[in-house]
């Protein structure tokens, strides 16, 4: 489920001199933290102490963590219901325990359950509001059926918001695939991807099944009061107007009102004096891997542009690195990366 598979990253976990660090410098200026990217992070064993540091002495308006849920253990739940997580992004891709664990191998949907029902139980017990549960469901052909029961389970796991994600094929995948064509991939490599055609896992959204789903899906989250966030399917107006409401809506639930008002500030000169920008995240972001190394996005597959193992946060945010990258955007002459980003609104249909 994640490119970590197929990249060559060594496993590691960022210990806490590095943490440590890197909160001294960074977390003072931070809006939005979330404190996971290309692994699971509840396997740190500092995990709460972590997310205790961002809130409780850093006071960071919103902290985050996206897991698989697995290893939620009850004493951890208690600890992520004390005020020390906003939000807790957890991803699951089916609404039934066949399908669940066709797709997680290795993973059990009885144990998923039972550890969100008891962070859910707990915190009503003790009338607790935060974490607040966030649904990650990745839609791919063998699944998008399952979208609307989805809609229903997370309903009753209490959950409130979904983000429904088309599956995106990532090029470390596509880079084996290309070695086993030309026979020049080892036998490691080849156990990686045997027995996967991620292109037919490709949805479609002119696809009669998928519409019908998504549509569905969306009367049955609107029924809950779930905020469902997912590809617009409709193209009469009111679909299109429909969809651009419920999109701003999940705009404005996804932050605290003061780091919304300073993010869209920042936007909007961004916008006025580098009209040209497709891609405005080398001016708001910063992703961080666990060896400290640094990139401007999520999508980023070239050289760090820095790394707080011998660099402090001024060196990087202002070096030469992040300069040259911000003025490519900012004349409109993006790197072939930036161009064929699939997350960019601008990059996709320039």
């Amino acid at each position: 489920m994640c490119y970590s598979t197929y990249a060559e990253i060594k496993p590691e976990f960022m210990d806490m001199v590095l943490f440590n660090k890197i909160a001294e410098e960074i977390f003072p200026k931070t809006r939005v933290l979330i404190l996971s990217w290309a692994t699971e992070p509840i396997l740190h064993k500092n995990i709460a102490e972590m997310l205790s540091i961002t809130k409780k002495k850093y006071r960071i308006p919103q902290v985050s963590v996206v897991t698989n849920g697995t290893l939620i253990t009850n004493e951890l739940a208690e600890k992520l219901t004390s005020g020390i997580l906003d939000k807790l992004y957890v991803s699951i891709d089916a609404a039934t325990k066949q399908k669940y664990e066709e797709i997680r191998i290795g993973s059990k949907f009885e144990r998923f359950i039972e550890n969100l029902e008891y962070l859910n139980n707990y915190k009503r017990k003790h009338n607790l509001k935060k974490p607040r549960l966030v649904f990650n469901f990745v839609m791919m052909n063998r699944n998008i059926s399952e979208l609307p029961d989805y809609i229903n389970l997370v309903h009753k796991l209490g959950g409130k918001e979904i983000n429904a994600w088309g599956m995106e094929i990532q090029p470390e995948y596509l880079a084996l695939v290309e070695k086993n064509k030309n026979e020049s991939i080892d036998e490691k490599e080849r156990k990686l991807i045997e027995g996967l055609d991620l292109n037919d896992e490709k949805i479609s959204l002119k696809d009669k099944k998928v519409i019908e789903a998504i549509i569905e899906a969306q009367n049955r989250a609107m029924k809950f009061g779930i905020y469902l966030y997912a590809p617009r399917v409709s193209n009469n107006s009111f679909g299109r107007w429909k969809w651009l409401l419920r999109k701003i809506y999940g705009k404005t639930i996804n932050m605290e009102p003061y780091s919304m008002v300073s993010f869209l500030a920042n936007m909007l000169i961004l916008k006025i004096t580098k009209p040209k920008i497709i891609c405005y995240e080398p001016w708001n972001r910063m992703v961080i891997y666990s060896n400290g190394d640094v990139q401007p996005c999520c999508r980023w597959s070239l050289q760090p542009l820095g790394s707080f193992r011998n660099q402090s946060f001024e060196e990087i945010w202002n070096g030469e690195a992040y300069k040259k990258l911000r003025k490519t955007l900012a004349i409109g002459k993006p790197l072939n990366l930036c161009k064929k980003c699939t997350i960019s609104t601008k990059a996709r249909t320039s």
